[in-house]
């Protein structure tokens, strides 16, 4: 038996609130750190760009030369180099060294600027479309579909195209567009504002607050909280910063994810579990950010509550430093273990405070967890169910110890000379410790004699002697004299 095999489906350890909100939430500001990832987080505009660069950060730069474009793995080509590649005919050396590509992507903000130019000055908007930005794109395309021109846009922008001065920064925080239009929105974030004024029933009265809750246009290294409510914020904000501790990278396409997956959601400490099981993810990286969101979540919830994660029915193994049995000892998946298998609250109790003064590793636990799962199941038999530590007699004590040997011998391997596990060092680790977790139980009870008995009962096997060799009549000295 292993603690994957006792684990238990997520139970029923988060409930609706209501709680103090207000409170909730300056517990959270006041425990996620300020410093928090600085060239990176930019706390003003809740908007986070991802480093290539970073050993932290899960993000690379496409491997085609001059692509900015993000990818999920090293060395991989975004989707319209991949493309450009199979048309190229040259290998992946060559093609990320010479590129060789007809499209070359480039970021809103770094764009060349309009080809535009009269005496001299040049338009100062980006170009978008065929070297033209998108205000003379728009006037040479309305000309053109009415028969007002019969020039192509090159020679349009070289004879009729005045050039327009520097534009405005858009008013969405953290946006790198410009406008020049009435409304100071780029092109991105104008086209969106049109849409929701149509669909919402927006005025230009409710423009500050509508750009107080758009995030700018995201790439791929990036992902933004601004659109998630004010507590969920900094729920998801806690949960990242106090991830970090425990998982060697961060991906910024995966969080993306997750904070798609929130549009709907108020507070993630609320949710119950109904909820919380919709919300699961076909990306395998997304779901085990999830996991961990929710899992220090529920977490800090107990401990804004004060409460202990090891006095509820049910244990997350990663909150109690036990990792993973792969070779990187992450948790991909949510690993619960039901305590309740233990029916004798004393020990259950007495099982937590072992756990917070060993500090064990994994395999210490998982064999101190059976030994005391043995332990109960052999005390439920007994009469009075063991739940009383200070009626425990000699009887009891030799049930618990039977159960335990009877179970090692059971999961030891066929050629074990010995019938115990002999991985296990000594063999009878897992019997001492969850006998010694049983004496300690009885020690506030001077009138139960368990204590002084199990150490008379349990005997060490007696040492073998050789056997004595038998006399070689062979041998002319070892002849017996005739009589």
């Amino acid at each position: 038996m292993s603690v994957a095999a006792v684990t238990a489906p997520p139970a029923s350890t988060v409930t609706a609130l209501p709680i103090d909100q207000k409170g909730w939430l300056g517990w959270l500001a006041e425990n996620t750190p300020l410093d928090w990832r600085p060239d990176e987080w930019d706390g003003r505009h809740w908007l986070f760009t991802g480093d290539p660069e970073s050993a932290a950060t899960a993000i690379w730069r496409c491997n085609s030369a001059g692509c900015h474009v993000a990818v999920r793995a090293s060395r991989h080509l975004c989707r319209a180099c991949y493309e450009q590649f199979l048309d190229s005919g040259l290998n992946r050396e060559e093609f990320a060294t010479t590129g060789r590509r007809a499209l070359v992507r480039s970021l809103p903000g770094s764009r060349p600027s309009c080809t535009v130019e009269r005496e001299g000055v040049r338009c100062a908007l980006e170009a978008s479309v065929m070297g033209a930005c998108e205000l003379h794109y728009k006037q040479w395309r309305y000309k053109f579909r009415r028969s007002q021109t019969e020039l192509e846009l090159a020679a349009w922008l070289r004879v009729h195209a005045e050039p327009r001065p520097v534009g405005v920064s858009c008013r969405v925080g953290g946006c790198a567009g410009t406008s020049s239009a009435r409304v100071s929105l780029c092109t991105y974030h104008r086209e969106r504002w049109r849409r929701h004024r149509r669909e919402k029933g927006l005025t230009d009265a409710d423009l500050d607050c509508w750009t107080a809750s758009q995030a700018p246009r995201l790439t791929g290294f990036q992902f933004s909280l601004v659109g998630l409510p004010e507590l969920l914020r900094h729920e998801v904000l806690y949960a990242l910063a106090q991830r970090d501790a425990q998982r060697p990278t961060l991906s910024p396409i995966a969080t993306r994810l997750v904070v798609r997956t929130l549009a709907e959601v108020d507070s993630i400490a609320a949710l119950t579990d109904t909820k919380l099981r919709s919300l699961s993810y076909d990306d395998r990286n997304g779901d085990a950010h999830w996991n961990d969101i929710v899992r220090l979540i529920r977490a800090a919830f107990h401990q804004f509550r004060g409460v202990d994660p090891l006095d509820q029915p049910v244990w997350e193994l990663s909150d109690l430093g036990l990792p993973s049995r792969t070779r990187a000892g992450i948790r991909i998946n949510p690993r619960r273990l039901d305590v309740t298998q233990l029916r004798q609250d004393w020990l259950r109790r007495l099982l937590a405070v072992w756990v917070k003064e060993a500090n064990p590793d994994n395999v210490t636990f998982r064999r101190t967890f059976e030994g005391c799962l043995s332990a109960s199941r052999a005390l439920t038999a007994r009469p009075g169910g063991g739940h009383d530590p200070g009626a425990l007699k000699i009887t009891d004590m030799d049930a618990v110890v039977a159960a335990i040997r009877d179970r090692q011998r059971k999961t030891a391997p066929a050629n074990c000379p010995t019938g115990l596990d002999p991985s296990c060092s000594p063999p009878s680790s897992t019997c001492s410790t969850s006998v010694a977790v049983c004496r300690s139980s009885t020690t506030s009870h001077p009138r139960s004699p368990a204590i002084r008995t199990t150490r008379s009962r349990t005997k060490t096997p007696p040492r073998t002697k050789p056997a004595r060799p038998s006399p070689n009549w062979s041998s002319p000295s070892s002849t017996p004299k005739p009589t």
